[in-house]
């Protein structure tokens, strides 16, 4: 297969999974300390938020998830905008 077409299928690849899963894991976007600061920050918006309905965790467990997250963190759209 000529090394084009494989370039190709790697920068629309994603699109498949994303259709498929819902989701696609896209390796190297953000460095490991950037992953850390957005999991830390998101650890304090489910903290300081735990109580609100929009907070979606299992009884008694971690916060797996959010409703209306911009209104809760504000500053996740700098994610979404990554690199800037």
């Amino acid at each position: 297969v000529p090394d084009h077409l494989l370039e190709d299928d790697r920068m629309t690849g994603w699109r498949h999974q994303l259709d498929a899963d819902g989701f696609v894991l896209l390796p190297g976007v953000f460095s490991p300390a950037e992953v850390a600061a957005a999991l830390a920050q998101w650890d304090a918006v489910a903290r300081e938020h735990a109580a609100d309905e929009a907070i979606l965790a299992n009884d008694g467990g971690p916060a797996y998830g959010a409703r209306d997250l911009l209104r809760l963190w504000p500053g996740v759209v700098e994610l979404a905008r990554h690199p800037n």
